[in-house]
């Protein structure tokens, strides 16, 4: 799942687990990684997004050997369905073993 937001100008934010987890107990796993606004940028209007797990384009790798889950910009062809204000690629690849040089 990918939520990408932009603060620009602000936001209220907040992160909260699912009553489920809170319950029954459980991992919740997840990462934020922080991209700096461009100077220009800084104070535009908030901007959240919100993708599925079945919206993210997948493509394979050349080789067929991997996936390449594109979250931001674009590889392989296949653009994000994230648009971000900074260019940038974020990319989740798994490979399969067996790989060697």
């Amino acid at each position: 799942w990918v939520q990408w937001m932009t603060a620009g100008s602000g936001v209220m934010h907040s992160e909260m687990h699912v009553d489920e987890l809170w319950e029954n107990g459980g991992t919740c796993e997840g990462f934020q990684l922080w991209v700096n606004l461009l100077a220009k940028d800084k104070m535009v209007d908030p901007r959240y997004q919100d993708t599925p797990p079945d919206r993210i384009p997948k493509v394979a790798t050349p080789d067929g050997r991997g996936t390449v889950s594109v979250i931001a910009g674009e590889a392989l062809g296949t653009k994000a369905t994230i648009t971000t204000r900074t260019p940038l690629m974020y990319l989740d690849v798994s490979l399969s073993g067996g790989g060697g040089g």
